[in-house]
């Protein structure tokens, strides 16, 4: 597939260089004090052809912190794909997030999300860019000590980029059997605020395996690592969360990955 000039090797690898290494150079730039958090998470994600070039997209999931004992989280987004050629998606799509604090949930997020995605081989390797535009509102549930009310909305734009590698082949019979590691770095730039207008960069790296099963099938253990900037100066946040995934396709055929 013919991809446009901006994804060109020396575009890729221009990429490749910022998020990789522009990006945590950036945040380590700024990093006085370091605090540490731990969270695990499980994910369903589900994928439903619809026809020969429109996807829906679902998942749900959970998050905890310090090794299951406190819950930190839980979400659920559904999106429509569209796939105008091999390689190529456009989605859009609403997220729902629950966010606890001391065992309840004390606020929940609506986020209206965008974004296309490329794929792209270079040098017999799967690389795909995305970039995703998020439009971030929040709700504080009331409690005995305030009533609900409303925050400052944000946007969120993201750029993420992945390289995907076969590590082993598990069946002759059947190709689509393997075992895979991803590798990937994402930007994601938080502006917003109300007057009180802030702009705050985060770096999210990630990587881990996974069990293809099948074209309808999969299972994913993702381990993913983000540093961001608190509400005090100087002080930095780093979450390690691993993830396990699961990932179904039902229905028809999905739209080629190019």
């Amino acid at each position: 597939m013919a991809l446009p000039s901006f994804f060109s090797l020396k575009a890729s690898l221009c990429l490749t260089l910022l998020v990789c290494l522009l990006g945590p150079s950036v945040l380590g730039a700024q990093k006085r004090q370091m605090l540490h958090e731990d969270q695990e998470g499980i994910r369903y994600q589900n994928q439903w052809p619809l026809a020969a070039r429109w996807t829906l997209v679902s998942d749900l999931g959970f998050r905890w912190r310090t090794g299951f004992r406190e819950s930190n989280l839980y979400q659920i987004r559904t999106a429509a794909t569209f796939a105008p050629r091999p390689g190529v998606r456009l989605t859009s799509g609403l997220g729902y997030t629950g966010y606890y604090r001391s065992g309840e949930v004390s606020s929940v997020e609506f986020r209206p999300f965008q974004e296309v995605s490329v794929a792209q081989r270079l040098w017999g390797l799967a690389f795909r860019h995305r970039l995703r535009l998020e439009e971030r509102f929040f709700r504080i549930e009331a409690n005995d000590a305030v009533g609900e009310r409303e925050t400052p909305a944000y946007l969120r734009p993201r750029y993420a980029l992945q390289l995907k590698l076969r590590l082993l082949r598990l069946s002759a019979d059947h190709p689509e059997r393997q075992l895979t590691l991803t590798l990937g770095d994402e930007l994601l730039l938080q502006l917003g605020g109300g007057p009180d207008f802030k702009a705050t960069l985060r770096n999210r790296l990630l990587f881990g395996p996974a069990l293809e099963w099948s074209n309808r099938f999969g299972l994913s253990l993702t381990f993913t690592q983000q540093t961001a900037p608190t509400a005090t100066p100087g002080v930095f946040r780093s979450s390690e969360v691993i993830w396990l995934v699961v990932r179904h396709r039902v229905g028809g055929e999905a739209a080629p990955e190019g």
